[in-house]
């Protein structure tokens, strides 16, 4: 995919047809019903970060705020049926290799299995970022959600 030379299309197509999307419109309007109801982008992250703890036990995303960036992290799971280089990944398909790819396969979960979400939130015009996965070599799989700034 690399070798396609157009890098920021592949990133998009991959972020736009993840096939394992959950319920986005659902979790988009719970995502918007907690920053409408906080007053702070802290008490926004905190509400997200207990909602996805009441969901996935164990796997859920580790959430960190700065500024107005919010990092995702998914934590490695523990599966046996996996490749080399993919133990850990949460991808059907990512953990079965053996070799690092390339990070343009993980936009499908990061862009957009986890971000999709926040698109529906707060529009197609916020900006996420890919910073890295396991199948890249990374210590877990981690994106930037730039939120819109909250009133003080």
């Amino acid at each position: 995919m690399d070798n396609l030379n157009d890098k920021i299309f592949l990133q998009k197509m991959m972020a736009t047809h993840c096939p394992c999307g959950g319920d986005t419109e659902k979790d988009g309007k719970i995502i918007k019903e907690f920053y409408n109801k906080s007053q702070t982008l802290e008490e926004f992250v905190d509400l997200l970060d207990k909602w996805q703890h009441s969901m996935w036990q164990g796997v859920e995303d580790i959430a960190e705020l700065r500024g107005n960036v919010l990092y995702l992290t998914k934590k490695p799971m523990s599966n046996q049926d996996s490749g080399k280089c993919g133990m850990g990944c949460h991808c059907f398909l990512g953990r079965k290799t053996d070799v690092f790819i390339s990070d343009i396969f993980c936009h499908c979960c990061t862009i957009g299995h986890t971000g999709r979400p926040f698109q529906y939130a707060f529009g197609d015009d916020i900006k996420m970022e890919f910073i890295d996965s396991i199948i890249c070599g990374g210590k877990g799989c981690t994106m930037a959600i730039h939120l819109p700034e909250k009133g003080n």
